[in-house]
């Protein structure tokens, strides 16, 4: 009879350690896969971050770096200054997506660069609205 219950003990403790073991793998693979950690995270918003990116148009987004640079030099630049500095951007975003709808140029512009940018600038401004 003692025997028995010896085997009997055994056997409640083998089905209890069987079932912890069973939990504990349960915790670690099963729950693991429904909640992302966040290196997986953090990698979906990269991926979506490029993905968005590579959607913007090149130009915008040239012209967009340009504005950031002079904005970060911290330099105070006349407005012919920063129109010399835009021009080529501007140039290029205006040859690839046009002019846009509004084409007045105020008369104090005086330079071929500080239209150019100008008319840049808003093409850029009505390109990110329409985004």
């Amino acid at each position: 009879m003692l025997a028995e219950i010896q085997i009997l003990d055994i056997m409640k403790t083998k089905k209890y350690m069987s079932l912890t073991v069973f939990a504990m793998l349960f915790v670690v693979f099963g729950c693991s896969e429904d909640v992302p950690t966040n290196e997986q995270q953090e990698t979906t918003t990269s991926y979506s971050t490029k993905s968005a990116k590579q959607d913007e148009l090149v130009e915008v987004k040239n012209f967009q770096n340009k504005l950031k640079e002079i904005s970060r030099s911290g330099k105070q630049l006349t407005d012919s200054e920063k129109a010399n500095l835009l021009f080529t951007e501007a140039k290029a975003l205006l040859k690839v997506h046009g002019l846009p709808e509004n084409t007045k140029i105020p008369e104090d512009l005086t330079t071929e660069e500080e239209r150019t940018t100008y008319l840049g600038f808003i093409r850029f401004i009505e390109l990110i609205k329409n985004k």
